[in-house]
């Protein structure tokens, strides 16, 4: 909530906080889960991105299952940890450690589902094959590989139990990836479709804006009436 409020300095100290109170609850799993929360908050809001993969990495290390002993939980929270860091490497420009990282969670996803979890959250944060399908994307629309992108969203099932926040951010990186491929109509349709599934959220978000201005920018000669539609929507000003 500090985070959405714009207190980040206060948001990092709350966290701080929550960590010591997890070392004295002596429960390592919620530290750990903990500790990624802490890493996103680094990469996301204060740019130390070497600080947000070494916390991850490190933590993830540390817990790293015997996969034939562990538990959901204890799987569950070492996947997340692997997408923690393999974001932050992506952000890093790190194409082949960010790769690395994101398989080991697939691994994870997968023992999960032999489990009989498609999915599993732990300590307010979920795990399982779709997440770490929205995260591929993510990676590969950062690290400037709209193909893969897009190949890896072919992968997301039509039920994905995904929140709606994460459906919605998966679709803006589906739109980015088809307006980089210069799939203009694709994007646009991508961007309604968001808008119908989740309008509160898309009118706070700047990411699909600047795809807006991008695809407004591109088809100057033959702009659409969809897009200058959405534009208008989000009170977006265009030249």
């Amino acid at each position: 909530m500090l985070v959405h409020l714009g207190k980040i300095d206060l948001a990092h100290l709350t966290m701080e906080r929550a960590i010591e109170a997890a070392e004295r609850s002596q429960d390592s799993l919620r530290r750990s889960s903990l500790l990624g929360w802490m890493s996103w908050l680094l990469l996301h809001q204060t740019g130390s991105v070497d600080e947000a993969k070494l916390i991850a990495v490190q933590e993830a290390d540390a817990i790293e299952p015997k996969m034939k002993q562990a538990t959901p939980e204890q799987v569950s929270t070492w996947g997340i940890l692997l997408i923690s860091a393999a974001v932050a490497a992506a952000r890093e420009e790190n194409v082949s450690e960010a790769d690395d990282l994101i398989n080991l969670a697939e691994v994870a996803a997968t023992r999960l589902e032999g489990m009989g979890y498609t999915s599993r959250t732990v300590y307010e944060t979920q795990f399982g094959l779709s997440k770490v399908i929205m995260q591929s994307v993510d990676i590969a629309v950062v690290t400037g590989r709209p193909t893969r992108a897009l190949k890896m969203a072919r992968k997301m099932p039509p039920d994905a139990d995904l929140p709606l926040a994460s459906r919605a951010r998966h679709m803006a990186d589906k739109a980015f990836a088809f307006n980089r491929l210069g799939k203009h109509q694709e994007a646009e349709q991508t961007l309604l479709a968001m808008r119908q599934l989740a309008p509160q959220w898309m009118t706070y978000q700047a990411y699909p804006r600047s795809i807006i201005r991008d695809l407004w920018e591109q088809q100057r000669r033959s702009q659409s009436a969809n897009l200058l539609e959405l534009a208008q929507w989000l009170s977006i000003p265009l030249s």
